[in-house]
């Protein structure tokens, strides 16, 4: 960044024109995508992969969203499954990978076991000094 050249300004030219080129076709609007697999077996019975109807306000409300959205498609599955013969006793196991909650989560981990070992925050101003720094 602190040398930059014409070659610089002219591949953030071409990003901004391929971004104005693409209004129409829904790629910026902000919404989230969501998709889920289903396999029976070794085989992949059902799988969607498409924009959700909503802009949601987080991470964690799109992340809901798209977990609501395979849930139905496991009761409906189920109940597909049950009237042609293959009956499922047990609970249907929904692998959710919710890499943006993970990664949080992980961060504030760290800050907690920071705090417990007499590295973290301890009075008003150490605060201020961690905010800044991003901690």
């Amino acid at each position: 960044m602190q040398s930059l050249s014409h070659f610089h300004l002219g591949a953030a030219k071409r990003v901004l024109r391929y971004v104005q080129g693409t209004t129409d076709l829904g790629l910026n609007d902000m919404k989230s995508t969501s998709g889920y697999c289903f396999s029976f077996g070794s085989t992949m019975i059902s799988w969607l992969s498409k924009k959700q109807q909503s802009v949601a306000q987080s991470s964690a409300e799109a992340e809901y969203v798209s977990a609501s959205l395979a849930t139905s498609q496991t009761i409906w599955l189920r109940r597909i499954l049950a009237d042609l013969g293959h009956h499922q006793d047990e609970g249907t196991v929904l692998i959710m990978m919710y890499l943006n909650t993970i990664s949080k989560a992980q961060k504030v981990e760290r800050r907690m076991e920071a705090l417990k070992l007499g590295e973290g925050i301890t009075g008003k101003e150490d605060f201020r000094s961690w905010r800044r720094n991003g901690e």
